[in-house]
């Protein structure tokens, strides 16, 4: 099949929530045979309500970049991983899978305020996301009757922080590990390789000025200094978390016949084409998916 023809974002629709749960529910399936789908489901809902807020307590998630398709797709390049990584030899129990994917959705509720924090949007927490997670988690947990998987769901989280070294974090065994570095690897391939990921960079720019992320002063100087991103990228993914990026080639091969790590060969495209917007003039014109542009200008400018 010619590689160049196939586009990630045509295998599943990943705006569509119903797809990719469904997909996801197969993958840990046919990872982890025994794989409690009903549990799992009560989990995903439970995650669904807290971004739309029907959690009780907090706010409907108002981030624009940092929002419930970010979750989902990190989830679903969670579980193709795992799978990849299972067709290619490894043993992942059903427990096993079922904390992977329950970190997935865990992994950026921090940027979820309470129902009385009413100042600003999610994104002022951009520094602190992590360990709000962490300690949302925490009280999920109890709620969830799971506190037994906290300890390892901490430590996965927190390998999600982008100067993090998973295997600094003293994970019981070599599976657990190599779970918290797809999931990992999977929060950045997710994002990086959604189709609008170019035009949701506005959305991120502008997370980053409420955050009071320093090194960005511009719309433009955040493309530009993506490109240069993908570089501490690449070494994250192909040293620090593992290379655990190459069990989607198997995935891939094996779910859909296609001989090709569609994330990579999809983030590359990104890249590439990200050069090009940010030498030219008028970035936003370049700028035409998911009519994000028009949206960034109703609420930021």
């Amino acid at each position: 099949m010619d590689k160049t023809k196939i586009q990630l974002s045509r295998l599943i629709d990943q705006t569509a929530i119903d797809a990719v749960h469904s997909e996801i529910i197969r993958l840990a399936e046919e990872t982890s045979p025994g794989f409690n789908s009903d549990l799992y489901c009560r989990h995903f809902e439970k995650i669904i309500d807290l971004y739309s807020g029907r959690y009780d307590g907090y706010r409907e998630c108002n981030t624009y970049y940092h929002d419930l398709n970010h979750t989902v797709e990190v989830a679903l390049a969670a579980a193709r991983t795992v799978h990849g990584a299972a067709v290619s030899g490894h043993i992942i129990t059903a427990d096993e899978t079922l904390l992977l994917l329950i970190a997935a959705l865990l992994h950026d509720t921090g940027y979820i305020q309470t129902i009385d924090d009413t100042e600003g949007t999610g994104a002022k927490y951009a520094t602190i996301h992590v360990k709000r997670s962490i300690d949302f988690s925490r009280s999920y947990c109890q709620t969830m009757n799971c506190e037994g998987m906290m300890a390892d769901l901490e430590k996965m989280i927190l390998s999600t922080e982008l100067m993090q070294t998973p295997a600094l974090l003293g994970f019981k065994s070599k599976t657990m590990l190599e779970l918290a570095n797809i999931l990992g690897s999977a929060d950045l391939l997710g994002q990086m390789a959604n189709r609008c990921y170019l035009e949701k960079l506005l959305f991120l720019y502008y997370e980053f000025v409420e955050g009071n992320i320093k090194g960005y002063n511009s719309e433009k100087e955040m493309l530009e200094k993506t490109t240069k991103f993908y570089e501490l990228v690449k070494t994250r993914l192909y040293s620090v978390l593992g290379n655990v990026q190459q069990y989607l080639d198997s995935h891939f091969q094996e779910r859909w016949g296609i001989d090709s790590n569609l994330y990579i060969d999809t983030v590359e495209k990104n890249i590439r084409y990200l050069k090009s917007v940010a030498a030219s003039s008028d970035h936003r014109r370049m700028l035409r998916r998911g009519n994000i542009v028009k949206t960034v200008s109703e609420i930021y400018t």
